[in-house]
């Protein structure tokens, strides 16, 4: 049991570690583009020689750089808050063997106030990106927490369900959670 608790935890820290460094490398682009748009003051360059282009294109890719940076840096933070259990509503694995099914597709869930970690991936609840709109629950032989996601897209935001087995011993705690997510949502919008 102590080795399948460090392999989970080494999945959330590798999730969080990847986006850190993702998070390092859109800043040094940033700082790249930082330093284009200097670049014509400090070495000279007249606007028609190139330097107003330098600016222009600089001043873009600084702006996606930084902003990206903030991105990743925001979902690395809340990887590690979730990693040391802070704000943890609910972890599980799928142990049993009529949940092996689950342990293929969904490895460890952890459900957390910034946003649940589901199929190696992480959805943040209150980011740009992507946010809860709304969670329920689906009882019966093959419970189920439904977490309605509200994520970016190219034409406005686009919805979209994560649906999440909930392992028999764990459907009480499943209840609470979803009862919690949707208070914090709806008092978060008063």
């Amino acid at each position: 049991m102590i080795e399948d608790k460090e392999s989970r935890m080494k999945s959330l820290t590798a999730k969080q570690a990847s986006q850190k460094l993702a998070a390092n490398i859109f800043l040094i682009i940033g700082i790249l583009g930082v330093a284009a748009c200097v670049a014509p003051w400090v070495f000279d360059i007249s606007v028609e020689d190139g330097g107003g282009a330098l600016v222009a294109i600089g001043g873009m890719i600084a702006l996606i750089g930084l902003m990206s940076s903030r991105v990743f840096f925001n979902r690395a933070r809340e990887l590690k808050a979730m990693a040391s259990g802070e704000g943890i509503l609910g972890r599980w694995t799928y142990d049993s063997p009529q949940d092996a099914e689950n342990r293929a597709e969904f490895g460890e869930v952890v459900i957390g106030l910034s946003g649940v970690y589901a199929e190696g991936e992480f959805y943040a609840f209150n980011a740009f990106t992507c946010r809860l709109e709304r969670a329920s629950m689906i009882e019966g032989p093959n419970p189920q927490i439904i977490f309605e996601l509200s994520l970016a897209h190219k034409h406005g935001r686009h919805r979209q369900e994560l649906r999440v087995p909930v392992p028999g011993s764990w459907i009480s705690v499943a209840a609470n959670i979803v009862a919690h997510l949707n208070h914090a949502r709806a008092s978060a919008s008063k």
